[in-house]
């Protein structure tokens, strides 16, 4: 897990952000979630630990526009079969 880790800071520091690794946007949800505070976010951000508050913001509101759409609760890459949750696709 910490290899995991260490490889998607490379990744995103490599490409300066670009590329949208899941640790970036899980934890940054996860803090924006449990805080609400935009400004610690951006904080965290200078650091380099994830995406940017708008980035986020971004990231959640597509993900509610695929709801919507697809009248659904969950969007169409996510699917749950056997109890076990997967997500398909790239973020």
């Amino acid at each position: 897990m910490l290899t995991m880790s260490v490889v998607e800071d490379i990744c995103s520091a490599s490409t300066q952000g670009m590329w949208l690794m899941p640790k970036h946007i899980v934890l940054g949800t996860t803090v924006r979630h449990l805080s609400g505070r935009a400004d610690l976010i951006t904080i965290l951000n200078r650091y380099g630990h994830y995406h940017s508050y708008a980035k986020l913001m971004e990231i959640d509101t597509a993900l509610a526009d695929q709801v919507v759409d697809s009248g659904s609760l969950l969007p169409s890459n996510i699917s749950v079969s056997a109890n076990v949750l997967s997500m398909l696709g790239q973020l």
